[in-house]
């Protein structure tokens, strides 16, 4: 197998390099600045799968003087097929001169074999001061790219092609920031073409990350699933000794029993920015609200999940077939009033459980004690609360790219899971949501079923942006 190939992502300074590495490399620990000169040395940031090295992105310094440097390498008469040796004699020679530390820097991976990434700000007129840089890179005879990075709202990209292409043979527009699944993959493809030693490998390397940003979906719709599932179940119980519980401790043992739901969705939401390596996010977003305007108004129904009469329905249809249940016990006889009986019954209580976060419950008094217990969940519309919450932070936070570093401000879109979920798929978790309430072996299958489904919807996202 040939050994991953390493890039050295190079150019002037604060034209958005480390923002490039950054982000094919999908690593938020690249130090990423608008002050020029922030990158002092080269660093390797490899990108690796399943402990396999595909591609390895090298972060370097912007030339400071690359005039003298031409300069000094065109001193001597050299034939094309000495010009990298020239290249790295001049890099031998002057590795300890600080005058030309910064391309020291940038020239060292180049000629240990290295291909090159030039990066270019699209939104700056083009320039001949550009030139000597170009040259000396094209004196390394390394195999080579150049990559348009408009950092601002101008465009100059036209005059940058005409520019570009009497260096380069791929020339490509990039923008780290907005670096997509679909972008990062078309580069690579890109890359693949730099040099035929490097195809078969970068040909995997696409296949290779295609599979592993599916096991990322995967990974996210079985945290999302999870967190839903033991969200409905959870209880939270306390032993009071006294003659007879107050509302006092009602109150504190319903907080508690709140808290304990936000802790549940803060927890899968730190997985999820895991499995999306994104690590040392800022990011501000308000908690779980429990309060009932918010979360069990007719208007937060309809607005994350099924109205209450489309809860009500899918009720007398769960209350039906188990009327139904009774007919065939009695092989028809009873004229079908168990199914009608049934749906009364699934109906009314899908209605009167639609504002009841959960009831406070006494187990029972054992030596002189009294042991309380909040939950499991009543709200038919909970599930799709949290459920909206976590699907619209997985979406952000998978097409987020690494190269960003400012806080990211979620604010749940109410209408998220309406977008994202067809009615037919709202009424199918629905389904689930009941199978899931009953935190039985059953619960455990409908909660695989729930991920599955879910994993569908976001690969036919995440996998077309």
């Amino acid at each position: 197998m040939n050994k991953a190939p390493a890039f050295a992502v190079v150019g002037h300074p604060n034209k958005g390099k480390s923002a490039i590495v950054s982000a094919l490399a999908m690593d938020d620990t690249v130090a990423v600045s608008d002050v020029p000169g922030t990158t002092k040395r080269h660093s390797a940031y490899p990108f690796e799968v399943d402990g396999t090295r595909l591609y390895t992105l090298i972060d370097t310094p912007g030339f400071q003087r690359p005039a003298e440097v031409l300069e000094i390498l065109r001193k001597e008469p050299c034939p094309a097929d000495k010009r990298f040796e020239a290249v790295r004699a001049f890099v031998r020679r002057y590795k300890d001169n600080p005058r030309f530390a910064d391309e020291i820097e940038l020239l060292t991976p180049i000629v240990e074999g290295a291909g090159i990434v030039y990066v270019v700000d699209g939104s700056k007129p083009y320039g001949s001061e550009y030139e000597a840089e170009m040259e000396i890179l094209r004196w390394t005879g390394q195999p080579s790219m150049a990559l348009i990075n408009r950092i601002d709202e101008s465009d100059f990209t036209d005059a940058w092609r005409r520019a570009l292409s009497g260096y380069f043979h791929i020339i490509r527009t990039f923008d780290p920031m907005q670096a997509h699944y679909t972008q990062h993959l078309a580069l690579l493809e890109s890359m693949a073409q730099m040099d035929e030693r490097w195809t078969a490998s970068l040909k995997r390397s696409v296949e290779s990350f295609t599979a592993y940003r599916k096991r990322q979906i995967k990974h996210s719709a079985e945290t999302i699933a999870r967190t839903v599932s033991e969200a409905l179940c959870h209880t939270e119980s306390v032993t009071i000794a006294a003659d007879v519980p107050d509302e006092s401790q009602k109150t504190m043992l319903m907080e508690r029993y709140k808290e304990s739901l936000r802790n549940m969705e803060a927890h899968a939401k730190t997985k999820i920015e895991k499995i999306w390596h994104h690590s040392r996010i800022q990011k501000s977003e308000d908690t779980l609200s429990l309060q009932n305007d918010d979360l069990f108004s007719e208007k937060s129904a309809e607005l994350f999940g099924l109205t209450r009469k489309e809860i009500v329905t899918a009720g007398a249809v769960t209350g039906g077939i188990g009327g139904a249940g009774i007919d065939l016990l009695f092989l028809g006889h009873t004229m079908f009033l168990g199914g009608i009986v049934g749906a009364i019954g699934g109906g009314t209580a899908a209605y009167f459980a639609f504002e009841k976060l959960s009831d406070i419950e006494i187990l029972g008094r054992k030596l002189g004690s009294y042991t309380m217990r909040a939950g499991p969940m009543k709200s038919r519309n909970f599930p799709y609360v949290l459920l909206n919450r976590l699907l619209y932070h997985t979406m952000r936070i998978a097409t987020l790219s690494h190269a960003k570093r400012e806080t990211l401000h979620l604010q749940p879109d109410t209408r998220f899971v309406e977008r994202y979920l067809e009615e037919s798929d709202r009424k199918h978790l629905e389904t689930l949501h009941r199978k899931m309430r009953k935190c039985d072996e059953e619960a455990q299958k409908a909660r695989l079923s729930y991920a599955e489904h879910l994993k569908r919807v976001l690969e036919r996202k995440l996998l077309s942006q």
